[in-house]
């Protein structure tokens, strides 16, 4: 739509990352982007981050918009990566996301069905 200079760079400290096994997530320095470039990392390499990042910046309003404008007015943004992690630890009841993972993953433990959705 043209609300967003594609170019526009943003820099991103360690507190800024998502946790996540690829990507900015595991690099120790500040990193500085562009929003074109992360959203190829956000594409490409499934990164948390990025994904997190651009988000945060067009909006999820302006996400479902487009969804809506391209005949997808059922599809709808719901916090992002850090509200479905925020969910999968009220769900799970765990301490932090590595607990909430290995809780999910543990195949004799029953999870509410939320956690799934």
């Amino acid at each position: 739509a043209g609300l967003v200079d594609p170019r526009h760079r943003l820099t991103l400290e360690a507190a800024d990352r998502v946790p996540g096994p690829t990507g900015l997530s595991i690099l120790r320095d500040p990193v500085t982007m562009s929003l074109r470039d992360l959203v190829v990392q956000m594409m490409s390499v499934s990164d948390n981050t990025a994904a997190h990042v651009v988000l945060r910046t067009v909006g999820a309003e302006a996400v479902d918009g487009m969804c809506a404008d391209l005949g997808l007015p059922h599809t709808r943004i719901h916090g992002g990566v850090v509200g479905t992690f925020d969910r999968l630890l009220a769900d799970t009841g765990a301490g932090s996301l590595d607990a909430a993972m290995a809780h999910v993953e543990d195949n004799d433990t029953v999870v509410p069905p939320d956690v799934y959705d």
